[in-house]
């Protein structure tokens, strides 16, 4: 063996090994105490100023035994300067309120993010403020809207009755200390004006939690609601849309009943429909749950054990595809244990599970990010990177008892993580060392396609399509540096990987 091959054979066996192990993706604290320290808080990103960076939005109370209740309570609006350092914007309109919910949407269709805020203030009195955005980030509190006040709940846009305007439910507690919950719809006549539905089949609204998605596949907008009704108590139930706006109960349901944790809809199989997770409490605080479902695309769920979810209430969960492999991976934390004391920190925990592209999911271990409970996250790309980074707010095990921090994703490999190499296509010569990669597909066409190449950044080097009668061609390398990659062959109906190294 020449002293040349026995190099290309040690590169390549160092690359086999790298590109094995660059599945421990990570986060790393974005630092500089920029933001509050806060609980029973919401957090929203949108790009308030049309910059094309994502800005963020804090609503909760900070707790700190020193400050007046009207500064503790507080709402904050920061601006991203594009790299992720944000800066606190003085002088806005918003309330400051605790077990918030926040949710931004252009309701004017005047191209800017406008926001609705609910919460509970410091004097124990539930507020629901509607806010429209000037198109620079100038917020303007909107008068005499329909809505009502509430708190503990949630706010979710969509557009139900199909009339390319955004509507809006609301759910939350009416009043302190009391168990009358509220769940409304509020149609949009396409300038912002809103107009309560009546005769909805809504319950309850307090502790709850509201998901949309269109879970039969005939077109329009269906809802989840988790949470407290005065009938039966704990509640989980989906609403169906005739297409029109008009809600009816399903009769198609299997979900536990519960309260005081959080509902969300994803694909998370990539079969064209909406799969479904759902975590809280059955009994108003005391033993948690935590269960995923498969949607079979006509609205009918079945159960999926996984043994790395845990069981979890005063919780929340989040979908988002973190390290770009085209499926979607999970945030949830909470509290895991069956006791109703509020202070006590045993089980609290925070868990990001990794999605193999079929629904099976993987906890990271290794992950920062800390365990807290009564806490609200959200995810952006903050500094421009292609990367999902992730906003959590919450109560911590330890001192500072509350926490708001943003996490940046550090992911080496965004687009490339958890490749499963297809035997459906062959690479030679590969290390490649004379600048030219021929392909062989091992599988009948019947269409076009595109070969597309990443770096180990997920920045696409290279595209190269090929017809529906071409079963061999050869891909000019000659002006892609030396080092690793990953070839993506998107055919029709798959899409087939391999990993490839170029050396000279």
């Amino acid at each position: 063996m020449t002293k040349n091959r026995l190099l290309l054979v040690l590169l390549f066996s160092i690359f086999l090994f790298l590109t094995s192990s660059l599945n421990a993706q990570s986060f790393e604290l974005l630092g500089g105490s920029q933001f509050y320290d806060m609980w029973t808080a919401d957090v929203a990103f949108s790009d308030i100023d049309n910059d094309g960076d994502q800005d963020v939005l804090l609503v909760g109370n900070r707790k700190v035994s020193n400050l007046p209740q009207t500064v503790n309570y507080t709402a904050v609006l920061y601006e991203n300067d594009g790299n992720g350092n944000f800066e606190e914007i003085p002088n806005t309109p918003f309330l400051g309120l605790e077990q918030s919910a926040i949710a931004f949407a252009d309701i004017d269709n005047d191209n800017d993010e406008d926001v609705l805020i609910t919460g509970l203030d410091y004097l124990f009195d539930p507020y629901t403020r509607l806010y429209t955005n000037d198109g620079s980030g100038k917020f303007t509190e909107v008068i005499n809207t329909p809505f009502r006040d509430v708190y503990s709940g949630d706010v979710v846009f969509a557009d139900v009755d199909d009339d390319n305007d955004l509507d809006v439910f609301v759910s939350g507690s009416i009043a302190y200390g009391q168990s009358d919950g509220y769940t409304a719809l509020y149609l949009n006549d396409g300038n912002g004006i809103y107009v309560e539905m009546l005769n909805t089949p809504f319950r309850g609204g307090q502790s709850s939690a509201i998901d949309v998605a269109d879970i039969d596949l005939d077109g329009d907008i269906d809802m989840i609601f988790l949470g407290t009704s005065e009938v039966p108590g704990p509640l989980t139930e989906v609403y169906l849309n005739d297409g029109t706006g008009k809600y009816s109960v399903s009769t198609n349901s299997i979900f536990l009943q519960l309260t005081s944790g959080d509902v969300e809809f994803s694909d998370i199989d990539n079969d064209g429909d909406a799969d479904l997770l759902i975590t809280g409490t059955t009994d108003t605080g005391l033993t948690p749950y935590t269960q995923l479902f498969r949607n079979d695309g006509t609205g009918s769920f079945n159960e999926i054990q996984n043994s790395d979810l845990f069981d979890l209430k005063w919780s929340n969960c989040m979908f988002f595809d973190f390290d770009n492999d085209n499926d979607q991976d999970l945030l949830v934390h909470g509290k895991n244990a069956s006791d109703p004391d509020i202070f006590n920190d045993t089980g609290k925990m925070t868990l990001l599970l990794l999605n193999d592209g079929t629904g099976n999911f993987t906890k990271n271990e290794a992950h920062p990010i800390p365990p807290i409970d009564f806490g609200k996250s959200a995810y952006a790309d903050v500094n421009g990177d292609n990367l999902m980074d992730i906003f959590i707010t919450g109560r911590l095990l330890n001192t500072p008892e509350y926490y708001s921090e943003i996490f940046l994703n550090t992911t080496i490999v965004s687009s490339t993580a958890n490749i499963q190499e297809s035997n459906n296509i062959e690479l030679y010569p590969n290390p490649v060392s004379d600048g030219f990669l021929n392909v062989k597909l091992n599988f009948e066409q019947s269409s076009e396609g595109l070969i597309s190449i990443f770096d180990l950044t997920g920045k696409v080097v290279k595209t190269e399509n090929y017809s529906a009668n071409n079963s061999e061609l050869s891909i000019d390398l000659s002006g892609i540096e030396v080092g690793y990659y990953i070839l993506n062959l998107m055919s029709k109906r798959e899409i087939y990987s391999k990993k490839i190294c170029i050396v000279y």
